[in-house]
């Protein structure tokens, strides 16, 4: 319901006109800037469109996607559809220099029954009322045009403190569109010239870039927090799935949507997206409906797929294909959704399995001469160890491994069966510690979804069914699908702001046991 009457007539105004968006973004709007402009929804979408970078196409794209979504779910008049939830989409973009769209707009989105990419004509600019934060310089033009800093915490908390000020809603979903490289800090990126991570913005600079701490900071300043979190909080990004990624964020949502690996260019189908939510009242049901639709978008597209006879599937742990990585391989897509309220637990259980490892790993010996610390670092943990599993791309500052297959791994090797396999000794104790950190991430992830191979039945359920055998057709009852990291960019070091700029790293001895495996600290 549209509360400021003078403000929908406005928007209908713009509609009926017929007229371009170049004709709606150069309309004198400050008629908006007399009135107090708020609405009430369903759903609140809050869109970070950072097209600024060479993700510009794609992500223009999805704006189109959501504005033609829009258009499924509501009537000739511009009203939500009989039996569906009200959903409006604010969405901050900015563009790269030189191309259509550059420059930066504060937008509502309308609804196109024609999939394109031009802005729809029922879009509104609402920039003209951002003019005190829509630019560094605190001015902007009347259309909107100014260039802001994408990678700035502080835009980010401008954007949703302003959809706050001027929206009501029963559900709130932040979408942050960008390049990802996992857990990261701007100085040490600085130092490897990466040019890549979540928030690069070109105009301002190829390394301006937001840090995983300063995604933290942006959602503080917008007021967000235990007593007000979002709804949903969706990483459209690379290696977004990370345990560092995800409990640096669990304050300030109920729930959270990542890969473990990198996304596809095209990222999430924005157009289904949007019937998920109007078809939905709880971010659950919604969230589910997203992984459905990455599935269908994306399943039997992983490049490794090659002919059956060209793997040797080993039923022993650790698990394995001869050729090829099974759960890792740069381009093959992933999706999880994470419950943060659970997050906790799972934290607490990883720093008691830790803690035995730093205090006794160096003291009990797995084979002969080798100390369990060795032994599951060399094995699990290094980059160029046998796991099949690792995760990395340039722009990562760290290699990137499954939570689950790890603790499956370590669990294995110090259980009395394997230990007698693999020729080691047993640790019950430290086996029962993993094993409480895969319970611990059974409540924690809610649906996991990793694209897979033509044989056993994996095109229908998933790469992660062929490792547990659990065949759901929602994707519900894997412990795989969240990573963390392990040895970093360069060989045997642990960087200090894994511990002094994330959370995970301040509150768990996880950075503790990284530095007893790995031996420089940079």
């Amino acid at each position: 319901m549209v509360k400021n009457t003078v403000s929908i007539l406005l928007a209908i105004c713009l509609c009926l006109t017929g007229c371009c968006w170049n004709e709606i973004k150069n309309k004198t709007e400050t008629e908006l800037l007399n009135f107090k402009i708020e609405y009430e929804t369903d759903w609140l979408i809050m869109i970070y469109a950072d097209g600024d970078n060479s993700l510009y196409g794609e992500i223009l794209s999805d704006i189109n996607e959501a504005e033609y979504g829009l258009s499924l779910i509501r009537d000739e008049y511009g009203l939500s559809k009989a039996g569906k939830e009200t959903v409006k989409v604010v969405v901050l973009w900015d563009g790269l220099v030189n191309t259509k769209y550059s420059g930066t707009y504060l937008l509502e989105l309308g609804a196109d029954s024609v999939l394109n990419t031009e802005f729809s004509c029922n879009t509104v600019n609402f920039s003209s009322s951002a003019q005190d934060w829509l630019s560094d310089s605190g001015e902007v033009s009347i259309n909107g045009s100014g260039e802001v800093a994408m990678s700035s915490y502080n835009t980010l908390a401008n954007f949703i403190n302003w959809c706050n000020e001027h929206y009501t809603a029963k559900r709130k979903v932040l979408v942050l569109e960008d390049h990802g490289t996992g857990p990261g800090y701007l100085t040490y990126r600085n130092v490897y010239n990466t040019g890549r991570a979540i928030c690069q913005d070109v105009s301002i600079g190829s390394l301006s870039l937001m840090s995983t701490g300063d995604v933290s900071k942006a959602l503080s300043l917008a007021g967000l927090g235990t007593e007000n979190r979002l709804d949903l909080l969706i990483e459209d990004v690379c290696y977004g799935a990370s345990i560092e990624d995800v409990y640096e964020l669990s304050d300030y949502t109920n729930y959270y949507i990542g890969s473990a690996n990198q996304t596809p260019g095209n990222g999430h189908n924005y157009t289904k997206m949007m019937i998920d939510f109007a078809d939905n009242d709880t971010a659950l049901e919604a969230a589910s409906g997203i992984v459905q639709d990455f599935y269908s978008s994306y399943k039997e597209t992983n490049e490794l797929v090659l002919n059956d006879m060209e793997y040797e599937w080993s039923e022993v742990p650790p698990y394995k294909y001869v050729n090829g990585n099974w759960i890792g391989g740069a381009g093959t897509p992933t999706i999880a959704v994470f419950d943060s309220l659970k997050l906790q637990d799972l934290t607490q259980k990883i720093s008691s399995m830790s803690e035995l490892l730093i205090n006794e790993g160096d003291s009990r010996d797995y084979l002969s001469g080798t100390s369990y610390n060795e032994y599951l670092c060399n094995n699990f943990v290094r980059d160029d160890a046998e796991v099949e599993n690792v995760l990395f791309y340039t722009g990562n500052m760290n290699y990137l491994f499954d939570l689950g297959l790890m603790m499956t791994r370590f669990a294995y090797a110090s259980s009395t069966e394997g230990a007698t396999a693999l020729g080691g000794e047993a640790w019950t104790e430290l086996c029962e510690a993993c094993i409480a950190v895969q319970e611990a991430l059974a409540k924690v992830i809610k649906f996991s979804w990793r694209d897979g191979y033509s044989s056993q039945d994996s095109s229908t359920y998933g790469m992660y069914s062929i490792i547990d055998g659990i065949k759901t057709e929602d994707f519900t009852g894997h412990i795989f699908g969240m990573t963390i990291c392990g040895g970093s960019y360069k060989k045997n070091t642990v960087y200090s702001w894994y511990k002094t700029d994330l959370a995970f790293g301040r509150d768990t001895s996880w950075y503790e046991l990284l530095v007893k495996w790995f031996s420089t600290i940079e």
